[in-house]
């Protein structure tokens, strides 16, 4: 069970001579010793402790992606919606705080970011404080306020169209007079009309027909044709559809339309039966649902047309020129008057 003590072999004992065997080492030698010794223990140390350090940095790795998840956002956000504020004859502060309020509360309410610009009316007044007024038909008889108020709303619609061109907005929102001009560019005829009249080149024919593609939806509030005509009842309609027997002509619909009164609008008559042309009701006091502003949230769509010169704004059935409108169905889209095709 113990341990025989060491002892060297009788050959070996004597042949070791005892001063040889204790004599003490170099300095040098010692100091080499040492240095390899220490290097080979932090070696040592290193070579274990390694591939712990390395486990445990990736543990904790791991819990830092748990924790944080949901740091970066799923769905990216939208870009804003782009729309155009066509305003009553106010002064231009108070337009200002219209288009800040209204910008304010569609983005509330359809829950998504809109950037509104402010449409300049085309005609101007001697008031410094006011930009302009968009419609006025002033006349000593009815047949010339008819013929003013025709030939106003014309020249109106060409304005918004170069509007339409330079901003191109997704929506189009008009309140007072600025609703009655909205609610004309529903009528596809009439604005194509507008077009033709006021002599509109070729080149701009173009660019109106691009940007007009990218307009979903138009909001009219309160349409007016002047404060003065406000406190009458059938006259203000009767007025304008005098002017443009064309609203009751069958044409096509390419977006959506609302009409909202406010409590302080005194004459629902009047956007009734502006509702009853556009097919949509005038709904008081009630903004339209979100589907209002669904094709508005997408990118606009691609639009373009053949490169053949010829045949560019050529209508497929008459074969003529100065065409706004096309086939409403998706799958075709040829260019056509809305007139020939009646």
């Amino acid at each position: 069970g113990g341990s025989a003590p060491f002892h060297l072999p009788d050959s070996l004992e004597r042949t070791c001579d005892p001063a040889m065997c204790w004599k003490p080492l170099d300095p040098i030698v010692s100091d080499r010793i040492d240095r390899v010794a220490r290097a080979l223990e932090v070696r040592k140390a290193t070579t274990y402790a390694t591939p712990s350090s390395r486990v445990r940095r990736a543990m904790d790795l791991a819990d830092a992606a748990e924790d944080d998840a949901a740091s970066v956002p799923v769905v990216a956000k939208l870009p804003p919606i782009k729309a155009l504020y066509v305003g009553p004859f106010v002064l231009d502060e108070a337009l200002r705080r219209k288009c800040e309020t209204w910008e304010l509360k569609l983005s509330q309410a359809f829950e998504a970011e809109l950037h509104m610009e402010i449409a300049p009316p085309p005609f101007a007044t001697d008031d410094v404080e006011c930009k302009g007024y968009w419609i006025n038909p002033q006349g000593r008889t009815y047949e010339q306020r008819v013929k003013k108020l025709k030939s106003q709303i014309m020249c109106a619609l060409v304005f918004l169209l170069t509007e339409v061109e330079r901003t191109r907005p997704r929506i189009l929102v008009g309140e007072g007079q600025g609703g009655v001009v909205v609610a004309m560019s529903g009528f596809p005829v009439i604005l194509e009309r507008a077009c033709r009249d006021r002599a509109v080149t070729q080149h701009q024919m173009v660019t109106f027909r691009e940007a007009w593609s990218g307009v979903t939806s138009m909001l009219i509030v309160d349409p007016t044709i002047i404060p003065t005509t406000n406190n009458l009842r059938q006259v203000p309609f009767e007025l304008l559809k005098d002017a443009f027997p064309a609203m009751s002509w069958p044409q096509p619909r390419n977006n959506r339309r609302a009409i909202m009164t406010t409590p302080r609008y005194m004459t629902p008559p009047f956007a009734e039966g502006l509702g009853d042309m556009l097919g949509c009701a005038a709904e008081r006091g009630r903004l339209p649902p979100p589907t209002f502003v669904a094709e508005a949230l997408r990118p606009p769509p691609i639009y373009f047309e053949t490169e053949e010169r010829t045949l560019q704004g050529v209508c497929c059935v008459c074969y003529k020129k100065a065409c706004l409108g096309r086939c409403p169905n998706p799958g075709c889209g040829l260019l056509m008057h809305h007139t020939c095709v009646e």
